[in-house]
């Protein structure tokens, strides 16, 4: 802490000592003077000293208070603007939250963040943006954003670990949001929330769904909300003739392929468009592959069959990633049969950010009016 020093006190006690001093020469006072002049001054300096060290020790110790009362003031802040932000950020379900956040970067965080972080903070943002459509490598970017707040308030570095760390816990808490079953807009009945893996039975002779439901082979049949990895790639694959709807999974995660191999021949399967905040497509499932790689191997099994080893080669037209080569643990699709594509995206039900999951029953009803309804 700097220490102010107070002139004043100071030279108000010189002054007198030189006075002092000065009376004594100029007037040859009688001998005893010059001690009654010693006890004076010396008086005079004491008292000064005194005053002096206290007023700076006060003056010292209320500009602290103020700082440290300052400080507490703008972690305070800090800590409202990071949380409301680093929530909306991670709640990114469409085009249009992400400018709320941009906006809300501008309005507030921009204000209150250490200008050593902007540059990273862009950086990441810029990421996320351009990823916007591929959960994994968004929600990457998301974490390091995090993962800086954290350090701008705590006032320490942190190394990539910790933005790996936050994206497993954001992970988990995905994971462990699929085993519940999902809720509708609309109420939903106590034994449809009480129920894990519910198959649809409902009245499917409704006019808003009859069109399309008589599609399917049979009433009993269980639908399937699928995220999209990475929608302009798997748009491709499909218009290519690839009728695969494929996730990639790395080590040690691997539930979204345990997921995938519940799917039957006849499902619903309903194409999410994460991008473009809608569903773009509603399919047929015909089946399913699951591609692992062990030691270098690659090993396929298909509709639930027996693995067997197979060549680099013979994998490529189910790996539309190309994700074996990155070091992928689990490349896993749904062949598919078109039903019914839409030009234009909406989402009729909310925010499912999950790869794949299962809707309850409203949801589907919801889903198929969307799909049944004109395409505008």
């Amino acid at each position: 802490m700097k220490i102010k020093v107070n002139w004043s006190s100071l030279l108000a006690v010189g002054f007198v000592t030189a006075v002092l001093s000065i009376a004594f020469f100029v007037f040859h006072l009688p001998d005893f003077w010059p001690q009654v002049l010693a006890i004076i001054s010396s008086a005079f300096l004491g008292a000064g000293a005194t005053a002096w060290l206290t007023n700076t020790l006060l003056r010292n110790q209320q500009e602290g208070e103020e700082a440290k009362e300052k400080n507490i003031r703008i972690y305070e802040k800090k800590l409202e603007v990071y949380s409301k932000f680093n929530a909306m950020l991670w709640s990114i379900s469409d085009k249009e939250s992400f400018e709320k956040v941009k906006d809300m970067c501008m309005k507030e965080l921009i204000f209150v963040i250490s200008k050593d972080k902007i540059a990273r903070l862009t950086e990441s943002l810029e990421e996320g943006m351009k990823n916007f459509e591929n959960i994994d490598k968004a929600g990457e970017s998301y974490a390091k954003i995090t993962a800086l707040l954290r350090e701008d308030l705590q006032g320490e570095a942190v190394g990539a670990e910790t933005s790996k760390i936050i994206f497993q816990v954001y992970n988990s808490i995905s994971k462990s949001q699929d085993e519940i079953p999902s809720v509708s807009n609309s109420s939903a009945t106590a034994q449809e929330n009480e129920t894990k893996d519910e198959t649809v039975k409902s009245d499917w002779n409704r006019p808003e769904t009859k069109a399309i439901w008589t599609q399917f082979d049979n009433n009993e049949i269980q639908c399937w909300h699928f995220n999209a990895y990475d929608v302009t790639i798997q748009k491709k694959a499909l218009d290519s003739g690839n009728m695969l709807l494929s996730l990639i999974e790395y080590a040690p995660e691997e539930w979204r392929t345990e997921r995938l191999k519940q799917i039957q021949k006849g499902d619903a399967v309903f194409l999410f468009n994460r991008g473009g905040a809608g569903y773009v497509g509603l399919y047929r499932a015909t089946g399913t592959i699951v591609l692992r790689t062990e030691d270098e191997k690659l090993f396929m099994s298909e509709d639930g069959g027996q693995e067997k080893e197979i060549s680099m080669a013979d994998a490529e037209k189910y790996d539309i990633y190309y994700a074996i080569g990155d070091g992928a643990t689990f490349v896993s699709d749904i062949k598919v049969e078109p039903i019914l594509i839409r030009n234009h995206s909406r989402n009729p039900i909310g925010t499912m950010r999950q790869t794949i999951v299962r809707p309850n029953s409203d949801n589907v009803w919801e889903l198929l009016k969307y799909f049944d309804s004109e395409d505008k």
